[in-house]
């Protein structure tokens, strides 16, 4: 009866390691893994869909944060739905399956950084025109 018993917990604490939370469970932290987000996507689940999102979001704020303190501006400002930077994360999650989901949205910041987009309520700049000569000659 005491193996029966054994067996039955070793089986429940290997089913619940290898499948994501049901929804009432639903904990993101810096260590969850890819396949738990991909889950929540592929069952449709708003719970988990919701806590994926508004975790993300929190990582995009405390990024914001270092970085507006050095006099850059924010990322999540750009953003006019805050949910772009959920799907572009789960983008990366399903590139990198074996990646944390914290680890995939510092990598989709820095991405969407990278395309420094200037803000709709900013003018883009125009680059000036070059003065002097022209370097092809006009026949």
């Amino acid at each position: 009866m005491r193996r029966l018993f054994s067996v039955a917990t070793l089986l429940f604490v290997a089913h619940s390691t290898t499948f994501p939370l049901a929804a009432d469970e639903v904990q993101i932290d810096k260590g969850t893994l890819c396949p738990a987000a991909i889950h929540a996507f592929d069952t449709k689940d708003p719970a988990a869909i919701q806590e994926f999102n508004q975790f993300v979001q929190n990582v995009f704020d405390d990024l914001d944060a270092q970085r507006t303190n050095g006099g850059e501006r924010a990322v999540s400002k750009r953003l006019t739905d805050k949910n772009v930077a959920g799907s572009v994360v789960l983008g990366h999650c399903l590139q990198h399956p074996t990646a944390t989901i914290y680890d995939e949205a510092v990598q989709a910041y820095r991405g969407m950084r990278a395309l420094a987009l200037p803000v709709p309520s900013e003018p883009a700049s125009v680059p000036k025109q070059s003065v002097g000569k022209p370097r092809f000659r006009s026949q």
